[in-house]
């Protein structure tokens, strides 16, 4: 079974996309590893591994905003490509999410106080699986 799940940042704010006859949403998710290493300047470093992922979720599109925190469940597809920019080989990775929870504000939004801090930061949202977008 091909069920992948990634806890990340979203890149940039969810787009609605139609093709052929199909609808649903798009966006980027950033997912960053840090780990302590003697030879980095600051004694750290860091690899991000960037997904592109789609959901028929239409009603979380609100919500799929750039830098929001997200849980994604769903299958991995892995496709080799060569890069028009420098020709390079490079793979994508999509992940077609079954669910999706969100699990935190984006940075710089307003609690429930108004004060502008995020004194929760993991409090979770909506979270909507595929099906609930099915008439059936």
């Amino acid at each position: 079974m091909n069920i992948h799940q990634v806890v990340g940042n979203i890149g940039q704010d969810a787009r609605h996309i139609t093709s052929n006859g199909s609808d649903f949403i798009s966006f980027s998710l950033a997912d960053t590893e840090r780990w302590k290493d003697a030879s980095a300047p600051d004694g750290y470093k860091e690899r991000t591994t960037w997904y592109s992922v789609t959901t028929r979720a239409k009603s979380l599109l609100p919500y799929l905003t750039k830098g929001a925190k997200v849980w994604v469940v769903g299958p991995l597809r892995a496709s080799l490509y060569r890069s028009e920019k420098d020709g390079q080989t490079r793979i994508d990775l999509t992940i077609n999410a079954d669910r999706i929870s969100l699990e935190g504000r984006p940075k710089g939004t307003e609690d429930a106080s108004g004060s502008g801090t995020d004194s929760n930061p993991v409090s979770p949202g909506p979270q909507v699986s595929e099906s609930d977008d099915l008439p059936f």
